[in-house]
């Protein structure tokens, strides 16, 4: 695995440019390090969402990945902790807006190049681009019921409420429960509505668990030539999983795998990525742009559109001179055509006098 950093490493950079141009069958994986620019903190960093957490509950003894555990939400007063930042996230996400990279990303999959999209993030910013992807964790857009499994859209209600450290109750529920009761049978109990995203230590046997393996099962079977993994430090188990199989598969079809994150990852990695692009993601996509001109077909139809504009104008101006000179012959016509009819109506004028003074005589 080669490190490299835009500034020392400018000519590699550019044949990594290069190699996305001339992808085919590429495969993408993104982490919350290509949603920081919009307003959305990261997870690790000094100023990620585990050190707001830190910050926001000073005297509870909790790391930010217990915070994002299933095990440890059995805990009331961690569940209330948990409450109060899904509700402040979600604030967070739907005030943010997309970035160089996920316009990137959009530009590519534009061009066929992306076979699949895989985002760890849950901030949906992709929908946004109306950028197709795979959520390996769920997305805030949703919450559901965690007794019917109804899922609704995760409104702004809903966040208000998670930020008094309670969920909001199912309406489903309710409204089954209001029938139940109506007809004398006994009380069930009514859900509460959770977050539509994956915690650590929760089997995501859903029926996104099962689109999820369908999508890298289909993947690996057309062999993808080159896979791209930005914004991303790589702790999570699962993903480094999907990241391994689909680095060996593209190895396999003597292609390349790269990663583009503002810090560097360990030794594990060193034969699993070819490069490692020291740098932030959206300064890297739009220095990828200006080498292979993603934006090249819009140049080239704003091209063409100012040609035919110039030719148009071009042609007008010549239409101009065209009818100018044909008025000016014509004119000249008109002139030469009344002078012989002022000597016609002189000749008339002349023989009438004469005939007059004829007959007065």
């Amino acid at each position: 695995m080669q490190a490299l950093t835009i500034r020392e490493n400018a000519r590699t950079i550019e044949e990594i440019s290069w190699q996305i141009a001339h992808a085919k069958k590429m495969v993408v994986v993104t982490g919350a390090g290509i949603s920081t620019s919009s307003g959305i903190p990261d997870f690790r960093s000094k100023e990620g969402l585990y050190e707001m957490i830190k910050n926001k509950f000073p005297n509870e003894r909790i790391t930010g990945q217990q915070l994002f555990d299933k095990s440890y939400l059995n805990n009331e007063k961690i569940r209330k902790m948990f409450y109060v930042f899904m509700g402040e996230l979600h604030s967070l996400t739907t005030a943010a807006v997309p970035t160089m990279t996920h316009r990137f990303f959009k530009r590519l999959s534009e061009q066929k190049k992306i076979m699949h999209y895989y985002t760890q993030n849950i901030d949906n910013l992709e929908a946004a681009v109306d950028l197709d992807a795979v959520q390996l964790h769920g997305t805030m857009n949703e919450v559901y019921c965690d007794t019917c499994g109804f899922t609704v859209q995760f409104t702004k209600v809903h966040a208000e409420i998670f930020k008094k450290g309670v969920p909001p109750q199912c309406n489903e529920c309710r409204k089954r429960e209001a029938i139940r009761q109506a007809s004398g049978k006994r009380k069930h109990r009514i859900g509460d509505l959770q977050p539509n995203i994956t915690l650590y230590n929760d089997v995501d046997d859903t029926t996104r668990g099962v689109y999820i393996q369908k999508c890298v099962k289909n993947d690996l079977r057309k062999k993808p030539d080159y896979l791209l993994v930005a914004g991303t430090s790589l702790k999570v188990y699962g993903v480094k999983n999907l990241i391994k199989q689909l680095a060996k598969s593209v190895h396999q079809n003597d292609g390349k795998v790269v990663l583009v994150n503002l810090s560097g990852v360990g030794k594990e990695w060193n034969s699993v990525f070819d490069y490692q692009i020291l740098a932030h993601v959206d300064e890297w996509a739009e220095l990828v742009e200006e080498h292979i001109g993603l934006n090249k077909t819009q140049k080239l139809l704003m091209g063409i559109a100012k040609k035919t504009s110039a030719s148009v104008n071009e042609s007008i101006s010549k239409g101009r001179v065209k009818r100018r000179r044909k008025d000016r012959d014509q004119d000249r016509e008109n002139v030469g055509s009344n002078n012989d009819c002022k000597k016609k109506t002189l000749k008339r004028s002349k023989a009438e006098v004469l005939e007059v003074v004829e007959a007065l005589q």
